[in-house]
Formats: structure tokens, C-alpha cells, sequence
């Protein structure tokens, strides 16, 4: 509860205009940075399944010239 300066009657803090707009904003930026970041697990999701998808073509492509493979071909 709060009082404003000059009154009497006391109001419950959420009844107030600017505090209501200031909590409908705290909502909206929450709900935002949970679509935000299901967004970004997903991309990154895609982009793991990608590089595992490529990493058997890239395993088999000739080293290019100079390069020395770090694991022995008789393994």
C-alpha cells in the first residue's frame, strides 16, 4: 500500500498507472527473452545436426598439401 503526497487514502501500489505499465513491461521483456532463447536452442540444435551430418564427408576429404594428420590411418 502506498500513499500519495497530500492524500489521506492509502492505494494498493499495483492500482497505480506507471506501476502497472512498468509490470506489463517486465512481462513483456520476460515472454521476449524466452522466445529469444528457445530460438536460439533451436538454431544451435540445427547447426550441431549439420556439423554431424558433414563430419563423415569431411573425415574422408584428402588432406590438403603440407597438412599432417594427427591420427595414424591404421586406426
Amino acid at each position: 500500500m502506498v500513499r500519495r503526497e497530500g492524500q489521506e487514502r492509502w492505494t494498493a501500489a499495483g492500482e497505480l498507472p506507471w506501476i502497472r505499465g512498468m509490470r506489463m513491461d517486465a512481462r513483456r521483456d520476460s515472454r521476449r527473452l524466452l522466445w529469444l532463447t528457445v530460438a536460439l536452442m533451436f538454431a544451435g540444435l540445427l547447426a550441431a545436426l549439420w556439423i554431424q551430418g558433414r563430419a563423415p564427408q569431411l573425415a574422408r576429404s584428402p588432406a590438403p598439401p603440407g597438412a599432417v594428420r594427427a591420427v595414424p590411418d591404421s586406426c
